[in-house]
């Protein structure tokens, strides 16, 4: 139906001097969001393709700051919703302790770009303060969620949800910053699941509104 937001997904540390996700070893303790949630998998795979072993351990986002404090845990992971939008958790993090944002390598980016399962973000990170480092561009894995229905869906139905959401686009930016990116009209169409085509409500809205784009399929009536 539509692409409703993105979570860019990062690891942070409180150890001094920490730059970069090589600087994990496999004596450091790394929460790569709490086992079982559905960003887990995605950062463990992806830090396949930058560093070796590390003590897999599991932290709640709201204990990540504390377990740093008291060193029980060398990196934790955050998000920025929509690419700029800072979580609360996140925040205490920065608050409690002196939060460094890990980078990529160069060569683990190039591998995660070919891999298919993986949507990589680029962050201006001049837009955040009050942590211990950045890197002045923030490439990092990405999961985009979307609303999809099923095939046979009322046409009719879908299309008078998606005019009355559209109508309001403007309002829900300024009541909501989740729901902020819906007021560029492009952003509705972006990120869609590999595979997963547009309702044929979807597709003909989008064209309508001149934000379709031959890259996607619509499906059929």
């Amino acid at each position: 139906m539509f692409h409703l937001y993105d979570l860019a997904w990062f690891l942070a540390s409180g150890n001094d001097g920490w730059t970069s996700v090589t600087d994990i070893s496999k004596d450091s303790r790394v929460s790569p969001t709490p086992r079982g949630s559905g960003t887990a998998e995605m950062l463990e795979h992806s830090l396949d393709y930058a560093v070796g072993d590390y003590e897999r351990i599991s932290i709640k986002y709201g204990s990540q700051a504390s377990a740093m404090s008291s060193g029980r845990l060398d990196v934790g992971a955050a998000t920025y919703v929509n690419l700029s939008v800072e979580p609360g958790w996140l925040q205490q993090m920065k608050g409690t302790v002196d939060l460094r944002v890990l980078g990529w390598p160069d060569d683990a980016v190039a591998k995660l770009e070919e891999d298919p399962a993986i949507i990589l973000s680029d962050i201006d990170m001049s837009q955040f303060d009050g942590y211990g480092y950045t890197p002045e561009t923030l490439t990092t894995p990405t999961l985009a969620y979307n609303f999809v229905v099923r095939d046979d869906f009322s046409y009719d139905t879908l299309y008078t949800f998606l005019e009355t959401l559209w109508a309001q686009r403007e309002g829900l930016q300024e009541d909501n910053a989740l729901l902020g990116k819906l007021a560029d009209g492009e952003f509705w169409t972006t990120n869609a699941y590999e595979g997963l085509p547009f309702h044929p409500a979807a597709a003909d809205f989008y064209k309508e509104k001149g934000v379709w784009s031959d890259d996607l399929e619509r499906g059929k009536e």
